[in-house]
């Protein structure tokens, strides 16, 4: 639990300072400090799930949310990033654990029960994988419609502002010029008004 805390706590005081930092105003160094702020996100998440147990359900949407708040927030690349290096980790720390390198630390699982059975590991670990890229996948196409329903919201908002402009009545519908009482706009450009 203390390295846990002094891994994630200050990971993500690097990141909060990042984010103060860079992150506010988008300047030269905006890409690369989103890449490391990602990295750092990830780390952390990674580190929360590998505690609890890398095939066990704790935690393991967080890596699905980040995903998805990448591709919402920061667009199609931050979001592969984001799905690349949780699936890189995520399967890099499984192999660490069988192959002995790195001990597995969970807090809340027995060791004896079915999360030690190697066929069990394995298929957990396909299909949290398979989670990742599912979720990045659905994000893009639910990012694509939002986009398309967006663009046709404002040409309507166009189209009805416009529709309202010609509706209204001329500025000087009702007045007499000379001999002429002007009675409905025929026309509207940028320079007048044709009665």
């Amino acid at each position: 639990l203390r390295a846990f805390g002094e891994i994630n706590v200050t990971l993500l005081l690097v990141d909060l300072a990042l984010v103060n930092l860079f992150l506010r105003a988008r300047g030269r160094a905006f890409h690369l400090v989103h890449a490391v702020c990602a990295t750092i996100e990830v780390v952390t998440t990674l580190t929360w799930i590998q505690l609890t147990g890398l095939v066990s359900s704790y935690f393991l949407i967080t890596g699905p949310l980040l995903i998805v708040a990448y591709r919402v927030f920061g667009g199609y690349w931050m979001a592969l990033w984001a799905m690349t290096l949780l699936t890189l980790g995520h399967v890099g720390a499984f192999v660490a654990e069988e192959l002995h390198l790195l001990q597995p630390a969970s807090l809340f699982l027995d060791t004896a029960t079915i999360y030690s059975v190697p066929l069990f590991r394995w298929g957990a670990l396909a299909s949290i994988t398979g989670i990742y890229s599912s979720v990045f996948w659905a994000s893009n196409f639910a990012a694509t419609a939002f986009r398309e329903k967006d663009v046709a919201l404002r040409a309507a908002r166009k189209d009805v502002e416009r529709a309202i402009e010609e509706g209204q009545a001329g500025r000087l519908v009702g007045e007499t010029i000379g001999g002429y009482v002007l009675r409905e706009v025929l026309g509207r450009g940028g320079m007048g008004e044709v009665y």
